[in-house]
């Protein structure tokens, strides 16, 4: 039959494709976001600061470490060095210029900012940190809480068994791992519940009542050292020891928007940057790694050289340069790391 002849075909030729594949020269783009410590880190986003530097020093001797505009040029001319490494941290947390710059410089790897521009002069820390502070700071919460505008249809979490927040519900909590499954607390189900509805709004309707909620509940914003974005003066200072890439003005959802609206939150981004930094923004990291093939059309349109998607793969010459894989890094220790990337060389 000629599906099972298909089928055959598929299956021989799986073999000698990953053979090829292993055969060909291949790089990884790394993706980190923040480099130091918190109590509760949801979104494995955090790398301390001992074992950031580990993990440096082993791509300075074991991999080759190349900026990610020469990484992505290299790679669209077909002449990427085997183990070509590219270090990129989503975002842009001030602790990416206080933690991460100095063990960048003493290390010799070169690693790309991607910022969210309208974080610079906010004064705040990202939605989903406050978010954090909200759901996952006090002891007690009331019995429901209304998320959204009580005139657009307010979606009422019930709060249940997450109303107490114990010292045993926070250890668990400082284990868990969404990216791993890991064993949470009925409260942290609450902030995941929360998180999911308060990403699906616009910019605008989610700092509005972010407001109000800190208001109801009572609690007071803070601004935390390991939380807060930089500042423009402080990229401008960071843009001495890495590259500042794009990563749009307030980190939407770009598939879910009009094309008009996330070209504007892309390009937007681009100028903001260069009329700060008084030089080219040629890299640019869709947020979530989300992205459908208008939005990447868009980035094109507008003049990056290259964008970075959130999907795990090797790089190779026939890799879309403008949805760059990118595998993310989690708090190893140098050893640990050092097997990880062996292993992604070898599967990925």
């Amino acid at each position: 039959m000629p599906s099972e002849a298909n089928r055959l075909r598929t299956e021989l030729g799986r073999p000698l494709f990953w053979a090829r594949k292993r055969l060909r020269p291949r790089g990884l783009v790394l993706m980190y976001h923040s480099v130091g410590t918190v109590e509760v880190d949801p979104w494995d986003l955090y790398v301390t600061r001992k074992r950031f530097a580990e993990q440096m020093e082993v791509l300075a001797r074991s991999a080759v470490p190349l900026a990610l505009p020469e990484f992505a040029r290299l790679q669209r001319e077909g002449r990427l060095p085997r183990r070509a490494v590219a270090v990129t941290l989503d975002d842009g947390y001030v602790n990416n210029l206080h933690e991460a710059a100095p063990i960048l410089e003493q290390t010799g790897v070169d690693a790309t900012v991607f910022v969210t521009t309208c974080q610079l002069e906010s004064g705040r820390e990202f939605w989903w940190d406050e978010l954090a502070q909200l759901i996952l700071g006090p002891d007690v919460l009331p019995d429901r809480i209304i998320v959204g505008p009580e005139a657009e249809q307010p979606t009422h979490m019930i709060v249940g068994e997450a109303k107490k927040y114990s010292g045993t519900d926070r250890a668990i909590d400082a284990q868990f791992r969404d990216t791993l499954g890991n064993k949470k607390s009925a409260r942290m189900g609450l902030f995941l519940r929360t998180w999911a509805v308060y990403q699906a709004m616009t910019h605008t309707e989610r700092q509005r009542d972010l407001d109000r909620l800190f208001d109801d509940l009572g609690v007071e914003r803070r601004a935390r050292i390991t939380h807060r974005s930089m500042t423009t003066d402080e990229v401008v200072t960071a843009s001495d020891s890495v590259t500042v890439g794009a990563h749009t003005l307030t980190h939407p959802l770009l598939h879910r928007m009009s094309l008009a609206e996330a070209d504007h939150e892309m390009r937007e981004s681009k100028r903001c940057l260069e009329l700060l930094l008084e030089r080219e923004v040629s890299t640019f990291s869709y947020p979530f790694g989300a992205r459908d093939q208008t939005v990447v059309n868009a980035a094109i349109d507008i003049g990056f050289d290259s964008a970075c998607a959130g999907y795990p793969e090797t790089v190779c010459s026939s890799t879309d340069p403008f949805q760059l894989p990118r595998v993310q890094v989690g708090d190893w220790t140098g050893d640990q790391f050092e097997r990880q990337i062996d292993r992604w060389f070898r599967f990925l």
